[in-house]
């Protein structure tokens, strides 16, 4: 169910459809604040700009798409602080990743030119000596990439050991040549599989390799255009779709040695479909709440998060799978729910994540059933504005804060956009309401409507859309009672701000049913996402029973199918003993016919 932390669920929100709009493709990342950076060795100088402490690396706090056809520009400036030596000197470049995220490093892309050949022989995964065709151009320090093919269409090609560079490389007397690399192979390639010689390397220096530190502000600019196998400074490495940054210095000083500002990349004239955003999304001035439909996407979907200050972070959401054990083999249970960056959190959505009882492995993945399962699945990501931050929820539960001194003005999306909603009227700083609409579960009261005539709680009532508490008395039996940041069977739990709470307000109704009990539960506890013990503490840090209408207050009445129910509906305070309720928190209710809005 969902609990107010001090919480409150209030204010009908209004619905805005927004359609989406085609974009020149062109884009620009600005990194011009702290929190745009990873902190580590990071300073704030009096004049507003960044310092870097020598022997340190930032790197940007967020992985952004790269369109490899567009004309790409980094730029920042650069001046030393009075701690710099004249030895020391700076880098500033790309890390670059594949469109699954997965890194692309100088080894995978590096290849020595006119070194292509086949085995001579098959090699086993624990050889040190590899017989080929032609092992010429095979030098020391070059590495073995196995499964080459022509014009390099291989690239990125990850068949290759970085832990066993070629110690040597000689002709034997058949003509065949004897490679010898430093460890085992960790490859099985039969006789005849092509291979090739690469090179090794570091990052792509774009910006800045060794420079020298400039005594005034000064701007190191780096044009990037195109992609081409090799280690190059000005054209990305074959397969690039995202990008990070990383500044970083070389020498003996450990003070903040070099001041940055004015970090940005811009991109124009683009080609590649899908790099850049199909759908913008303004959101209005004055908004506090912004709540984005959407469903599982297979690849991915980036919402690039632009701020009123020309700053943006990208907030990426990927479907993740399970991974169980059968007879001590790993299974892959795909699709099962969705991976939310940069704040790395799951939420399962997959209905048969959950088992009923105490299922066994075989049965379990009898019953995962088809991918469809879960890409037919909406979820609603809502943007929270606030005072110099942005807080980020997912289906009502709190998910993490953007640092911003500005607030978000709109989102972008290579996907469509439809059906966004804004919330306009501001929340009360006394509260943290729960909108617990994204996960309506009705029982008795589906399709009610609610008329508040005392709205000294501002609960989010969505349009009556509610939670019947009495599914949650199953919730032992049918799984997932423990679990956060999930769709359950039978558990309602929110998560909120790591803050400290008194009390939660709770909007609910009862049935027309003296059958059934009144009652309703909530608690306050702590919840683990570590290794070890995971999920929600056993023991509550607050719990609070209540039967109704006990110390509930009629706040308004509530109407199924155009007839009023005879229990008003009533606002619950439920009063916890005094005690210090700091952590991540999640809300759960439990009740055998209440029903909570």
């Amino acid at each position: 169910m969902k609990v107010c932390w001090d919480v409150r669920l209030a204010l009908i929100v209004s619905t805005l459809i927004v359609g989406t709009a085609n974009l020149d493709a062109g884009e620009s990342f600005f990194f011009g604040e702290k929190e745009d950076w990873s902190n580590v060795g990071l300073v704030t100088n009096e004049d507003g700009s960044l310092g870097l402490k020598g022997g340190q690396w930032t790197y940007s706090a967020e992985t952004f798409p790269v369109d490899t056809t567009a004309t790409s520009k980094l730029r920042g400036e650069f001046k030393k602080l009075p701690s710099a030596t004249e030895k020391d000197r700076f880098y500033f470049a790309f890390l670059t990743f594949d469109k699954d995220m997965k890194r692309i490093e100088a080894i995978h892309v590096n290849p020595v030119k006119g070194s292509d050949t086949q085995l001579a022989a098959p090699c086993t995964a624990k050889d040190t000596v590899i017989t080929v065709n032609n092992g010429a151009d095979f030098k020391k320090g070059a590495f073995i990439a196995f499964h080459a093919m022509d014009d390099y269409q291989d690239l990125p090609n990850r068949n290759v050991n970085a832990k066993a560079p070629i110690t040597t490389s000689r002709q034997l007397a058949d003509g065949t040549w004897a490679v010898t690399v430093e460890a085992p192979i960790a490859i099985d390639a039969p006789a005849g599989t092509r291979v090739r010689a690469h090179r090794g390397g570091w990052y792509q220096y774009s910006g800045a390799l060794a420079e020298p530190l400039p005594n005034d502000w000064t701007t190191i600019e780096g044009t990037i255009q195109g992609a081409a196998p090799g280690d190059h400074r000005h054209r990305w490495r074959p397969g690039t779709a995202y990008a990070q940054l990383i500044l970083f210095g070389g020498g003996s000083t450990k003070e903040p040695f070099l001041a940055f500002r004015n970090v940005r990349l811009e991109s124009t004239d683009g080609t590649e479909d899908g790099s850049f955003p199909r759908s913008v999304v303004t959101i209005p001035a004055g908004t506090v709440e912004t709540h984005f439909p959407l469903r599982p996407v297979k690849g991915g979907q980036d919402l690039k998060v632009h701020f009123a200050n020309g700053s943006s972070r990208t907030v990426r959401v990927t479907v993740f799978d399970e991974k169980i054990t059968d007879r001590k083999h790993d299974v892959i249970l795909p699709a099962a729910g969705v991976e939310i960056r940069p704040f790395d959190v799951r939420y399962t959505l997959r209905p048969s994540a959950f088992p009923a009882g105490n299922v066994s492995p075989a049965e379990r993945i009898k019953q995962w059933g088809k991918e469809e399962d879960l890409y037919g699945k909406a979820f609603v990501l809502s943007l929270r504005q606030l005072d110099n931050a942005v807080e980020f929820r997912v289906n009502g539960s709190y998910i993490g804060t953007m640092k911003r001194a500005s607030r978000a003005a709109s989102v972008t999306s290579g996907m469509k956009i439809e059906n966004v909603s804004f919330h306009g009227e501001p929340f009360s700083a006394a509260f943290v309401p729960i909108d617990i609409s994204p996960r309506c579960k009705p029982g008795a009261m589906e399709g009610a409507r609610i008329r508040l005539t005392d709205k000294a709680v501002p609960f989010i009532t969505a349009d009556g859309k509610n939670l019947d508490m009495g599914v949650t008395a199953k919730q032992s039996s049918l799984g997932g009672g423990q679990v956060s940041l999930a769709e359950t069977p039978a558990s309602f739990i929110f998560t909120v701000p790591c803050e400290q709470y008194t009390r939660a307000w709770v909007l609910c109704a009862v049935e027309d049913d003296p059958r059934k009990d009144p009652v309703l539960n909530a608690r306050l506890t702590r919840y683990v996402g570590g290794a070890g013990f995971q999920g929600r503490a056993w023991e509550g840090m607050a719990n609070t029973s209540l039967a109704l209408p006990g110390s509930a207050v009629r706040v308004g009445e509530v109407t199924v199918s155009g007839k009023p129910i005879r229990r008003r509906p009533r606002s619950s305070r439920s009063r916890w003993l005094r005690s210090t309720l700091a952590g991540t928190g999640s809300t759960s209710n439990c009740s055998t016919e209440a029903a909570c809005f």
